[in-house]
């Protein structure tokens, strides 16, 4: 099972934990359960461990990443390739170098074909297109006190913009998610001008990559 944290309802966590006790009652082998989330921090992977999931996998991830948790816990019949090592995590420090992740950018275009060579276009023009709309979201959910949706709407700018490579705006959507869900709205709504900020300068670097990559596909 690929669980994630963060799902409506019942979290990634919850389910998990039901999971496991379902198993227990039934008498049933323990199925292989893996975070998938945009928190990449050692205390997030020992949470994802400490509520029964086996292992972790931070977004963005490559091909190879998942083929290694595939390996590692799918039956071996079921995985006929070699075992890959996992790549390192990507750390905050690290993160927080540059507007934009060209590690993460380059992932993205590995997963381009003959077939389908605009994918990291299209994943740029879509980040560009709906993420003032969630910026927007959180604004008016923090100015209306309301700390769910401000939750909802930073877990998904966090999410999509680590997707992209915008490390800095992933990094301050993840510290309001992280407040709005302690019900510090105050410091929500103290942390927009940063993320705006934040945002801004992603966007302007991105469409920079969109005018590189029409320029290649003209060449």
């Amino acid at each position: 099972v690929l669980m994630d944290c963060h799902m409506p309802d019942m979290d990634g966590f919850e389910a998990t934990i039901a999971i496991r006790k379902r198993e227990a009652l039934a008498g049933t082998a323990r199925t292989p359960i893996v975070a998938v989330t945009a928190n990449a921090m050692e205390q997030d992977r020992q949470d994802c461990l400490n509520a029964g999931m086996d292992d972790h996998l931070s977004k963005p991830f490559s091909r190879r990443q998942l083929q290694a948790v595939l390996d590692q816990w799918l039956p071996a019949k079921l995985v006929p390739t070699p075992h890959i090592d996992r790549q390192p995590k990507v750390s905050d420090k690290s993160a927080e170098a540059a507007v934009l992740d060209q590690e993460v950018l380059k992932q993205l275009a590995s997963l381009q074909t003959s077939e389908d060579p605009g994918l990291l276009s299209r994943v740029i023009q879509l980040f560009l297109t709906e993420t003032p709309k969630l910026v927007e979201k959180l604004a008016r959910s923090s100015e209306a006190g309301d700390t769910l949706e401000a939750t909802r709407a930073a877990h998904t700018i966090k999410s999509s913009s680590s997707n992209v490579g915008a490390a800095l705006v992933s990094l301050h959507s993840a510290q309001i998610e992280a407040a709005a869900r302690r019900g510090e709205i105050d410091m929500v709504r103290a942390s927009l001008a940063t993320l705006e900020k934040e945002f801004a300068a992603a966007s302007q670097a991105l469409e920079a990559e969109l005018a590189q990559l029409e320029l290649a596909r003209s060449a």
